[in-house]
Parts: structure tokens; sequence; C-alpha cells
């Protein structure tokens, strides 16, 4: 089994037990965070999505090197003006060695109640065997 099919099994895993309808994992490419592993998206939306540190959400998890959720994000608007379809989502970085290498997103709880600090917690060992994939990439 390759890497590639171990983080999608784990991807698949993680949006089962959290109930979401939409689970990405990004990893850094150069200058940006491209989709290895999603559940929920299309194929355009995982190839053509590129994410850079500072930009949305996302890019604010991985300058912080922080994990981010909200439960009700409004109309908060990215940088190129777009806005968020979902009000609830957990973005965490994924960092190793001090270094942001990759991002954790769940989005759309089908629960409708959003996510909680009880979630972030339960993420991290996830996030641990994420990494332990990954290290073993490097």
């Amino acid at each position: 089994e390759s890497s590639q099919e171990r983080l999608k099994k784990i991807v698949e895993a993680i949006s089962e037990f959290f109930e979401i309808g939409k689970c990405s994992l990004m990893i850094r490419e150069n200058d940006e965070f491209l989709v290895i592993a999603s559940v929920g998206l299309s194929r355009g939306v995982q190839e053509s999505t590129r994410v850079k540190s500072g930009e949305g959400m996302a890019g604010m998890a991985i300058e912080e090197k922080k994990s981010i959720f909200m439960k009700k994000v409004g109309m908060y608007e990215k940088k190129d003006n777009r806005t968020y379809t979902s009000d609830n989502f957990i973005i965490c970085p994924i960092v190793i060695n001090k270094e942001v290498i990759g991002i954790l997103s769940l989005t759309d709880k089908f629960d409708n109640r959003g996510f909680n600090e009880r979630d972030l917690y339960l993420i991290q060992p996830i996030i641990d065997r994420i990494i332990f994939v990954l290290e073993g990439v490097r």
C-alpha cells in the first residue's frame, strides 16, 4: 500500500468519524499547499485548489501554526473576494520540526452543530498518524 493510498484512507476515516461532508489534506509544494487526498471535493476543485501562507483561514492557520475551528463564518471574505460556503470547519496545520508541511481541513458537519474544542482534541492523534506517514515519504 502506497503512502498516497494510506493518506486517502485516513481522510476517508476522518470524514466518517466526524460525520462531515468534506475533508481534505494539503501538502506543501514550494510556496503553495496542494490537495493530495480528499472526500467531498470534485476532481476539478481538488486539482485547482492552491493555498499560500496568509491567504484566507487556511493561510492564517499556516502562518500561526495553530488549528482553527469555526462554528459560524458568516461572510468572511478571502483576499480574492470569494466567500466561504460553509459555516463550520476545522483547519489544522501539520507541523514537522517547526515547519508547516501540510493542512488538514474538515468541513460541513452533518449535524449542523459546528465543531468545538473536543473535536480539536480528537483530531490530534489522527494528525500524528498523518505525520508518521508523511515522515516515511520525506
